[in-house]
């Protein structure tokens, strides 16, 4: 809890009841005490820097080691991070829905698109969050709402090809009455996620992110989710990248990935000039925040 404690004031954030906002790298060192001048993280969302809005998977809460090391990464790079809050687990309580975690942020990205004026938002969502993340984009989307950019890490297809593939059904789903008993009250009880269903209304640029070792959601199921995409997106406008097992990123360790400013961009899958084979030694050149929205956000279709 030390430890954790000591990452997030280091992170310098302001936590509401709904969301932490971290600030960009750059504005850390002007940045005043939340306490003192709260207004100023508000004011700070229309100073043009993207943003990106952060939705979690199910297990604990934003606030967790890992996911703070997401924000740390994204904040070097120059984005703001509002890390969403759901209704039930973190700070707050309420049944949990499908329906109810996407309003909640949808909640959130309107209150982000009226302070942010013309900066632009990312959409990101990590493992359950995923699914929460093209729900509500779809429906943004829609309603002529749409962000800048989805982000997708470590996604599944749909939420009953994922429990039938967790690791923890791998003695049971041959068994009778497995998909009566496990899969099939996910629909009844509003809990399908059916990202392959709703990734037909995504109409921005997005990228998928999967790890090939990882035993939470299988890499097979983002793939899936990516086929999915491609029958009503451009080719160059969704993008697969997964990571060899060799580097143990797992379910919850792409930020480590030097590659990951690359990523953010539409030359994930070109050749960049000075960045050689992955490692945990490469070190990439400074990726100014603004390039990559604007890279990312230009239909991601140079070869």
């Amino acid at each position: 809890m030390t430890k954790l404690l000591f990452y997030l004031l280091g992170l310098l954030v302001l936590h509401f009841g709904a969301h932490v906002h971290v600030l960009p790298e750059p504005e850390v060192k002007v940045a005043p005490p939340a306490e003192d001048n709260p207004d100023y993280y508000e004011r700070s969302l229309q100073g043009g820097a993207p943003v990106v809005m952060y939705l979690h998977g199910i297990s604990g809460s934003r606030a967790l080691l890992g996911r703070v090391q997401v924000y740390q990464t994204l904040r070097n790079l120059g984005y703001h991070v509002i890390a969403v809050d759901y209704r039930y687990g973190d700070s707050s309580s309420g049944p949990l829905s499908e329906d109810g975690l996407v309003a909640d942020s949808r909640c959130v990205y309107e209150w982000l698109r009226r302070r942010t004026a013309d900066s632009p938002i990312l959409v990101w969502g990590h493992s359950l969050g995923s699914g929460v993340a093209v729900h509500l984009v779809s429906a943004l989307c829609r309603h002529g709402q749409p962000p800048a950019g989805l982000v997708l890490e470590a996604p599944f297809d749909n939420l009953a090809h994922e429990v039938s593939a967790h690791f923890l059904a791998t003695f049971h789903r041959d068994m009778p009455g497995f998909h009566w008993f496990f899969v099939a009250p996910l629909k009844v009880n509003g809990m399908a996620f059916e990202s392959d269903v709703h990734i037909a209304g995504v109409t921005v640029p997005t990228l998928i992110l999967h790890a090939e070792d990882d035993v939470i959601i299988p890499c097979r199921l983002g793939v899936q989710l990516h086929r999915s995409a491609l029958r009503y997106q451009p080719t160059h406008q969704v993008r697969l990248h997964t990571f060899e097992a060799r580097f143990r990123y797992g379910h919850d360790f792409i930020w480590r990935s030097p590659r990951l400013p690359v990523l953010l961009s539409h030359r994930s899958l070109v050749r960049v000039p000075g960045v050689g084979p992955e490692s945990s030694e490469t070190t990439l050149p400074p990726v100014n925040a603004n390039e990559l929205y604007t890279a990312f956000a230009g239909v991601m279709a140079t070869s």
